[in-house]
């Protein structure tokens, strides 16, 4: 049986920890976000710089990370004893709670930027800063990737505590 208050305290630092690098990222370099906005804003921006790209892709790899890590932790702490199925549903649903936070933190960004001065350069009064839809359909497409990252965490989860 999943256990409702271990998902909610997990799921808390998770969208703790990971909401905190990335709003804290975003607002030290929201060019490292440029592939993740809708292409109206992608394309009136200038292109990412080679750093730029690096450094997105680097913050991209210790995010996953981070998520991952914490998914296989409490797929552990979900316990072995109730199948490795029971495991992978329970990281499913840490990671979905995740998605739901994530949707809704790059809504109230959204909501907080001014078009008229947005805050990367070239993107002044693009659609996108207020395409509410484009984060949605995202999440869903979150929903499937997910799938597959809680299959890993919750079999990691499982044959570590079998090693264990």
């Amino acid at each position: 049986m999943i256990e409702p208050a271990l998902l909610l305290r997990d799921g808390a630092i998770l969208c703790v920890v990971l909401g905190g690098l990335v709003i804290g990222s975003f607002y030290w370099k929201p060019r490292m976000y440029l592939r993740d906005f809708p292409g109206d804003i992608s394309e009136s921006a200038s292109p990412m710089t080679e750093a730029e790209t690096r450094l997105s892709n680097g913050f991209g790899l210790l995010v996953v990370g981070i998520m991952v890590g914490i998914m296989v932790w409490s797929a552990s702490e979900f316990g072995p004893e109730r199948g490795v199925l029971l495991m992978i549903l329970h990281a499913y649903l840490l990671f979905q709670i995740f998605n739901v936070f994530d949707v809704l933190m790059d809504w109230v960004l959204l909501a907080r930027i001014d078009p008229a001065h947005p805050p990367i350069a070239g993107t002044e009064h693009a659609p996108g800063w207020r395409n509410y839809g484009f984060h949605a359909v995202k999440a869903l497409k979150g929903s499937v990737l997910g799938l597959p990252v809680a299959a890993l965490a919750g079999g990691f989860a499982s044959f570590w505590q079998a090693m264990v």
